[in-house]
């Protein structure tokens, strides 16, 4: 299609639009809104097969380790997770023995097989893939004109205190590793991810408090 055809097409769809502002507009919420589509990703398969080679874990199991730990960076639905180990099984990337317990319930437990190993020492040589996360706040704020003043510093407010808050969980973790887990090998790699989360969560304050500051000086 050519230029004049697009633009004609622009105005007919968007009279009160000029095309710069309406190819701004796309572009902006683009990278705003993208995200990741897929809810069954491949690397939520990977993140199983991590896991496992710590130790044997049943699905419950592995749901609370990811909220305890890469939850802080990257989310799993608990409905995912028994699919996905079932698929694994059938690839004979893992396997599976039933526990007995006493009173409760048995527990499925599964256990990583070499083959897995491979498929997840192989994961790790590829590159890691960008991604831009959705952010509803941003969202908003591209629409900010149209909220009222007192809305807009809610939100603000709302989101410095949940980074606080966030910032307060991030130490008291900092501080449960050192103690329960120094002796363990994997201690290291978990202080990055743990210490790149405090990175972005004080970035994000100092934005927060920045915004606060210019939308109470600016504006009206």
């Amino acid at each position: 299609m050519s230029q004049s055809a697009t633009c004609q097409r622009c105005h007919e769809n968007y009279p009160f639009m000029d095309c710069d502002t309406l190819e701004f507009l796309t572009i902006s919420l683009r990278y705003i809104s993208y995200g990741c589509m897929a809810t069954r990703s491949p690397q939520g398969r990977y993140l199983l097969l991590g896991l496992l080679e710590l130790e044997d874990q049943s699905g419950y199991d592995l749901k609370q380790a990811i909220e305890q730990s890469v939850g802080h960076f990257w989310r799993e639905g608990y409905g995912q997770i028994y699919p996905a180990l079932e698929q694994l099984e059938q690839a004979g990337l893992v396997e599976s023995h039933v526990e007995r317990q006493s009173g409760r319930p048995d527990r499925k437990v599964y256990t990583l097989l070499e083959m897995g190993r491979e498929w997840l020492r192989e994961w790790l040589k590829e590159p890691a893939r960008d991604e831009v996360p959705r952010n509803e706040l941003l969202l908003k704020l591209f629409f900010g004109r149209l909220m009222s003043k007192a809305t807009l510093r809610a939100h603000l407010t709302s989101k410095r205190d949940r980074l606080l808050e966030e910032l307060r969980v991030y130490r008291a973790l900092h501080a449960r590793l050192d103690h329960e887990s120094a002796r363990r090998k994997e201690l290291p790699y978990w202080l990055l991810t743990l210490r790149y989360g405090e990175h972005i969560t004080k970035a994000e304050l100092a934005w927060c408090n920045e915004a606060l500051k210019q939308f109470d000086g600016e504006i009206t």
